[in-house]
């Protein structure tokens, strides 16, 4: 697996176009922001499970995430969210999404 550079995840993307559907223009996404700290964070606990070849598996996830208390329906909404090739496991990246969203609830 290359480097990733965690900068990149606040990186700004355009958003995407849908036909028939206007971008809703006032949405605020300042607050999706990621911290350089929470990110190191994020980083710490996505390391401690000793991730396989850059990834947590599903089962190793999911232990930190069932410690948020969140129900079992959020929790497969977040990792929808984050697991986007549905792949059954997270990269670094995603499992700071998916951290992130966690601590949103």
């Amino acid at each position: 697996m290359g480097k990733i550079i965690l900068d990149d995840i606040n990186t700004g993307v355009c958003l995407p176009q849908f036909d028939g559907h206007p971008v809703d223009n006032n949405i605020e996404f300042s607050n999706f922001v990621i911290s350089n700290e929470v990110r190191e964070r994020y980083k710490q606990m996505f390391v401690t499970p000793n991730p396989n070849n850059g990834v947590l598996n599903g089962e190793k996830a999911k232990q930190w995430f069932l410690r948020s208390k969140l129900s079992v329906n959020n929790l497969m909404h977040i990792w929808d969210l984050a697991d986007t090739k549905q792949k059954g496991k997270l990269d670094l990246v995603e499992f700071i999404i998916a951290m992130y969203f966690v601590q949103r609830q």
